[in-house]
């Protein structure tokens, strides 16, 4: 890798010098992502700012009906945490079942909601379903942007994530192989005061809330409404089979919730 990487002390410093490099810099957390990058013909930017430095980014705290996690918390992490949970069943399983656990044990959550690129994600559908809002420091200061509208920009740095605790929530992947493949379709839900939500990952380019279907009969709302969809081709499968098993998945994940 032809990058310079320097360590930040605190989420200023980082943000410092991400907003100085501009689009030739990137924060460096798990780089689960950022080790593929010459796989996929990415360039590596010429800056790397290194998190591992700064406290508290590996936070994970649950305070009455609202979870708060750190942007540098690992899957790994995230699963441990919430494992006496049962409210956050879906989230946990996400965490729990992503990749494989060399993976879990690098990856961060700051990572895999910043990577829009990357639409097999578990966290992030997780994630949509329950609400969550990302904290986004820059030089001007932080704000809460909700997680489906995060665009990342260069000099700005996803410094945490905060998410609804719903009543109960539940997460359903499938996979054609191995638990190590690529989901080829994921299906989130949690039901929270104000009902259902539904989230979907790995069908389309990217995880995205399908408000459609969380209203009535779910799963025959996702059969109904499933031409809404753009499905993408990938290795694991083409984008028509993805589609296909969605409703099935979804049965599935509402069984584990009930």
């Amino acid at each position: 890798m032809n990058a310079n990487v320097v360590f930040a002390e605190s989420t200023e410093d980082a943000v410092e010098r991400l907003a100085a490099a501009g689009a030739d810099g990137a924060p460096l957390a798990g780089a689960t992502w950022i080790m593929r990058a010459p796989l996929r013909g990415d360039r590596h930017p010429p800056l790397y700012v290194s998190l591992d430095r700064i406290p508290g980014l590996r936070e994970v705290a649950i305070d009455g009906a609202t979870i708060r996690i750190g942007a540098g918390a690992t899957h790994a992490q995230i699963a441990a945490a919430l494992a006496g949970e049962p409210r956050l069943r879906g989230l946990h399983d996400a965490a729990a079942r992503s990749a494989n656990p060399a993976v879990r044990a690098h990856a961060t959550v700051g990572g895999a909601v910043a990577t829009a690129a990357f639409p097999a994600s578990d966290l992030v559908p997780a994630l949509l379903a329950l609400d969550a809002t990302v904290t986004v420091a820059t030089t001007a200061g932080t704000r809460e942007v909700a997680l489906e509208d995060l665009r990342a920009a260069p000099g700005s740095l996803v410094t945490g994530v905060t998410a609804t605790v719903p009543r109960r929530s539940a997460h359903a992947r499938l996979t054609l192989r191995k638990a190590g493949d690529y989901p080829v379709a994921i299906a989130s839900v949690a039901e929270g005061d104000d009902g259902l939500r539904v989230a979907i990952g790995s069908v389309e380019a990217t995880p995205r809330r399908w408000r459609t279907v969380e209203t009535g009969d779910p799963v025959a709302a996702a059969r109904a409404h499933a031409g809404e969809l753009t499905p993408r081709d990938g290795i694991e499968a083409p984008g028509w089979y993805r589609v296909h098993v969605l409703p099935t998945l979804l049965a599935r994940a509402l069984e584990a919730m009930a």
